[in-house]
């Protein structure tokens, strides 16, 4: 079985994110989709996929809770904390806990070497449960670069054999 290897850069002013996807290829990807790197065989086009970190929700319908003792808020990478636990180190070092509800949507085309480009369509939203310090409390905006071209994607297709290292160490030749 062959599987995907994915560049994921969602160009945004405070942070960073990567996702995985269940592809499908489709004929209707946006009109707007720039021409990359020459002739394109096939459009690729996912659903918006949602997500929530560290509390059990309906992704597309419930709100963020806003405090730790909800119910609904859970301990999501089990180290004892509510929410997920973000290290910060630098100016301040400490320990955010957040939830995180995010969608995103990649459009793409399929190159006839086998390669995948195309752009990212994204949103995010943090909730601080608490922190190790107040001046680490409010999480930073995160939004769309406004260039669209930005937020991007590649993927090559690898053997089940290549290893998440080997990617990261081959990824110049990769992408």
């Amino acid at each position: 079985m062959n599987r995907l290897a994915l560049l994921f850069a969602a160009a945004i002013f405070a942070l960073a994110s990567t996702s995985t996807h269940t592809l499908a290829a489709t004929p209707d990807a946006p009109a707007a989709l720039p021409d990359v790197e020459g002739v394109w065989a096939q459009k690729l086009v996912t659903t918006a996929v949602s997500k929530v970190l560290g509390a059990n929700l309906d992704a597309e319908a419930d709100k963020l809770p806003r405090k730790k003792s909800d119910p609904r808020v859970i301990d999501g990478d089990k180290d004892g904390h509510p929410g997920m636990t973000v290290r910060v180190s630098g100016l301040i070092d400490g320990e955010l806990y957040l939830l995180q509800k995010s969608w995103d949507r990649l459009w793409g085309k399929m190159l006839g070497d086998g390669r995948i480009v195309g752009r990212i369509k994204w949103r995010t939203e943090q909730v601080v449960l608490d922190s190790t310090s107040r001046l680490l409390g409010d999480p930073p905006e995160s939004k769309p670069h406004p260039d669209p071209k930005q937020s991007y994607f590649r993927m090559k297709r690898v053997t089940a054999q290549t290893s998440c290292a080997d990617i990261v160490k081959t990824q110049k030749e990769l992408f």
